[in-house]
């Protein structure tokens, strides 16, 4: 909530959007926002990344993410880390593919 009074505080800088880091984030902003009597996303759009149910109830535009399968890569690349002959040097990148979940709150 603080971060978003700030924002929300600049007169000169109005910004257009506001991201989450997570859904509960943004719903927190998207809360805040309505009580300075803003519309979203009329006046502000605002975004997370999670896809928790409550965002498909409040209409926010969110990231969805294959948990699944992030949750069965993180295993196997651990169990290959733990093995003698399979060890990986650090920093290795991977990638999953992610949805964009477009809505409009109510």
């Amino acid at each position: 909530m603080h971060a978003m009074s700030e924002i929300l505080a600049r007169k000169r800088e109005r910004h257009a959007a506001v991201f989450g880091t997570n859904d509960m984030l943004a719903v927190g902003a998207m809360v805040f926002a309505r009580s300075a009597s803003l519309s979203v996303p009329g006046d502000i759009a605002i975004a997370g990344f999670d896809d928790i149910p409550a965002a498909k109830l409040l209409g926010l535009t969110t990231v969805r993410q294959p948990q699944f399968d992030l949750g069965a890569l993180a295993a196997r690349t651990l169990v290959e880390r733990l093995q003698p002959c399979g060890l990986k040097p650090p920093g290795q990148s991977l990638e999953l593919k992610f949805e964009m979940m477009k809505r409009s709150p109510a």
